[in-house]
């Protein structure tokens, strides 16, 4: 398995990559799979939990905040972050969310960040300290999807039902051109090729994304 040094440094919003782009990209996540299982033209309202670390820090790392962008299908590493205070403002005053993805799948639901956000400060869940659950409802109030995401640093995120698993990153179980398991083997890719640890981190993250084309 093979990680990106552009996963490792990664670009994106601050405080903190596991409570600010971490439950960003888990709000991303959730919305996708919503639409994935074709409840999206149900979807009115969606409620959010945090626990453990992220409840006791949520408010100063700006884990709300992450969450209200991530959900509307915003990415850490592009978003224009001078738009950030006016798409939270627009969000708190007018108690909506609008959920656009690619410009094709909109839909506006009523969010209220006062009673749909849930701090559980002396609740951990199970895996991690930074856990949250989401959860979409229908005008009924039925629940349409929940799941459950950790943070687990650096902007990773895994769904409960990954946990455990040593494929997490599958997509980035890719052929790389000097590959090293130890920090001994790297070294002797070095000596063996004549070259810096520069030169094979290069190397690998070129052929790494050419085989990602």
């Amino acid at each position: 398995m093979s990680i990106s040094i552009f996963d490792i440094y990664t670009i994106g919003i601050g405080p903190s990559s596991s409570h600010t782009i971490g439950p960003m990209r888990a709000a991303k996540r959730f919305i996708e799979d919503v639409i994935s299982k074709n409840n999206f033209s149900q979807i009115t309202t969606i409620k959010a939990d945090f626990y453990g670390s992220l409840a006791l820090t949520g408010k100063g790392h700006g884990t709300d905040k992450a969450f209200i962008l991530g959900v509307q299908g915003f990415e850490p590493e592009s978003i224009n972050s001078d738009l950030i205070p006016k798409i939270i403002e627009d969000v708190t005053a007018q108690k909506k969310l609008i959920l656009n993805f690619d410009n094709n799948t909109i839909r506006e639901i009523s969010f209220n960040p006062k009673t749909d956000f849930k701090f559980n400060r002396r609740v951990s869940l199970p895996h991690h300290s930074n856990g949250m659950a989401f959860a979409a409802f229908d005008k009924e109030n039925n629940e349409l999807l929940r799941k459950i995401y950790y943070s687990i640093g650096g902007g990773f995120v895994v769904e409960e039902s990954e946990v455990g698993k040593s494929n997490i990153i599958d997509n980035h179980d890719q052929k790389i051109k000097f590959p090293y398991t130890s920090a001994n083997d790297l070294l002797n890719n070095c000596v063996i090729h004549n070259c810096n640890i520069s030169d094979i981190v290069i190397q690998n993250e070129l052929t790494w994304r050419s085989e990602l084309v």
